[in-house]
């Protein structure tokens, strides 16, 4: 799979739950988890969209040895961070 896809993948994952919670949220209406709903839709969602754009739209440019090796690195930064910017 190529990196671009699975970007938009995780980008759909992500905003399916930040919706999931959203709507739950509603339903309900208790909105003690609005911050983690908006953390999930923006940094999840918006994120994740962003770098599979940027990787669709440069792919000569992203497809160098150097940036292959620093993918994943990158990947594991951004999910911790939204991991621990939702708390």
């Amino acid at each position: 799979m190529k990196i671009d896809r699975l970007f938009l993948v995780i980008a759909a994952i992500y905003i399916l739950i930040g919706m999931g919670l959203g709507s739950y949220m509603g339903m309900n209406q208790d909105f003690t988890h609005r911050t983690t709903h908006t953390q999930i839709n923006l940094l999840g969602f918006v994120s994740m969209t962003l770098f599979a754009l940027v990787y669709r739209s440069w792919p000569a440019r992203c497809a160098r040895p150097a940036i292959d090796r620093k993918i994943p690195a990158g990947m594991v930064q951004n999910r911790t961070s939204l991991v621990t910017s939702a708390r």
